[in-house]
This record gives structure tokens, C-alpha cells and sequence, in this order.
């Protein structure tokens, strides 16, 4: 069945690609693209999961207009250590969310992950004739019949449910 695309969602998930396709194979979840660093290669790389024709699992109620995006780097800090280990060129920062969003430090985006994630959003952007709306941090929770209208939204954008999501919100100045 034909769907029309009129937003975004961005997401956080997976340690990286590879992982977050595993995560995928045992959850009733998905997206549609994941930007992340292939950790064989090293490279910073856009994956393609689910074709965009087709609705994915990513965000309660925000499913059928939306392509959903993951950005495979956790902020968490218990993570540190690992994407250090991994040479993502990373650090611990303040969170500019908090306190609503995360909590006070979290991990900082790769400039490579970020790089990528801004040229994928502005990609279909383009490609969508997407609206131009992309809320900021501060607007939290945005209403449905406004997400409708189109744009490019986090996780925490559309949390109608109020699950508490925080996805990429330390990092959503830099990639909107």
C-alpha cells in the first residue's frame, strides 16, 4: 500500500550497525536507516534495514507517515570506555538537555556520525519535499496533528505515550 512520507523520526540505537541489527532480530522493532560506524572497517557508514515504500517499528503512533532513523552511538557513560576503545572520537560533555531530557553528562557525538547524520536528514529532506519545522529541544513533546504537518523530529518529539524517550536529545542541535 502507497504511503506518503511527510516527517523524520531520529532515534539512538545499537551500539552500532551491527548491533542494532541484531537488537532488531529479536524485537518487535525497526527503522529504516541506521548511520553508524562499521567497526571492522572503521568507516562511518548510512545502513538501509526496511525499504522506505514500507512502514517501520520505531515510534508509537508515528509509524505510517515517517521514515525512522537510527544513530548507532549510545550517550549513555557506561559506554565510554567501549567507543573509546573502538576510536570514536568521543569524550564525556554536559548534557544540554538536562534535566529533561537524559542525564547530566553523557557521551559526546562522533563528528564523523554527526557529519553523516546531517547530510541523511538534509538528503530527504530534499528527496521528501519535507517541511522545513524541525522543533527544538526546548519545545518537547510536539502535538500529532502538528507532527502530521511534516518536518524532522526526535524520539522525544513524538512520545505521545510519555515513555520517558530522550533519543538524541543531548546531540539534536547538531544534527537539526
Amino acid at each position: 500500500k502507497p504511503r506518503e512520507i511527510k516527517y523524520v523520526v531520529v532515534h539512538w540505537g545499537g551500539l552500532n550497525p551491527q548491533h542494532l541489527g541484531r537488537v532488531f532480530a529479536n524485537r518487535r522493532a525497526s527503522s529504516h536507516i541506521a548511520i553508524g560506524r562499521n567497526e571492522s572497517s572503521g568507516n562511518v557508514e548510512v545502513y538501509q534495514y526496511i525499504d522506505l515504500a514500507h512502514a517501520a517499528w520505531h515510534a508509537v503512533g508515528a509509524n505510517r507517515n515517517s521514515v525512522g532513523i537510527d544513530i548507532c552511538q549510545q550517550p549513555e557513560l557506561k559506554h565510554l570506555a567501549y567507543y573509546k576503545r573502538k576510536g570514536y572520537d568521543v569524550e564525556t560533555i554536559h548534557n544540554p538537555s538536562y534535566p529533561k531530557y537524559g542525564p547530566a553528562k553523557v557521551i559526546s557525538l562522533d563528528p564523523e556520525i554527526e557529519e553523516a547524520t546531517v547530510q541523511v536528514l538534509e538528503s530527504l529532506r530534499q528527496s521528501f519535499k519535507l517541511s522545513q519545522r524541525t522543533p527544538s529541544t526546548e519545545e518537547g513533546k510536539i502535538p500529532s496533528r502538528e507532527i502530521q504537518e511534516g518536518g524532522i523530529y526526535s524520539h522525544f518529539h513524538v512520545d505521545q505515550k510519555g515513555q520517558g524517550k530522550w533519543d538524541v536529545a543531548p546531540w539534536w542541535d547538531q544534527i537539526s
